[in-house]
């Protein structure tokens, strides 16, 4: 799960344009499947049995500029719940991305990794498009304590207002 050093409890302006009615822009919604309440997305492969992970656009955004991104694990190797695979420093925070689900990471998109100005720019719209880590997963994706994009929208409109 995603842990910033700072308190993510706010929408700047810039963000809200992308909420619309308790929903996420039709482009986010067609693409990511699943999210955390610490503000991660899933996208799964049911037919593959794999998952690729990302931070949210809210929480790429309360975090500000990012500076440089740790991989913590290697390729093959097995993850359990809650371990951390990515570190994200910025300016504004120090992030860390700790899987909720168990797996062998199969790839880092070191594409994006490796280009911290595409990274930095990527907006909303194309949320899907930055997943940090692929992981293949031992089991059926457990949904219990994951978000729709409609349970995720509604809890940043919440953060938003508080």
């Amino acid at each position: 799960m995603f842990r910033p050093l700072v308190n993510i409890s706010r929408l700047s302006t810039q963000i809200r344009p992308i909420i619309r009615n308790n929903t996420i822009n039709n482009t986010i919604i067609r693409n990511i499947t699943y999210f955390t309440d610490s503000h991660e997305f899933i996208n799964y492969d049911e037919k593959e049995k794999t998952a690729k992970l990302g931070i949210t656009f809210y929480a790429k955004h309360s975090l500000g500029e990012i500076l440089f991104i740790e991989k913590d694990y290697e390729i093959g190797d097995t993850i359990e719940v809650e371990d951390e695979v990515i570190t994200l420093e910025s300016t504004k925070a120090t992030g860390v991305l700790s899987t909720p689900l168990e797996g062998e990471i199969i790839q880092y998109n070191d594409e994006l990794i490796e280009d911290l100005d595409n990274y930095n720019n990527i907006n909303a719209n194309k949320e899907n498009e930055y997943w940090l880590v692929e992981l293949k997963l031992e089991n059926e994706l457990d949904i219990t304590d994951l978000l729709s994009v409609e349970e995720y929208s509604k809890l940043i409109t919440v953060l938003d207002t508080d």
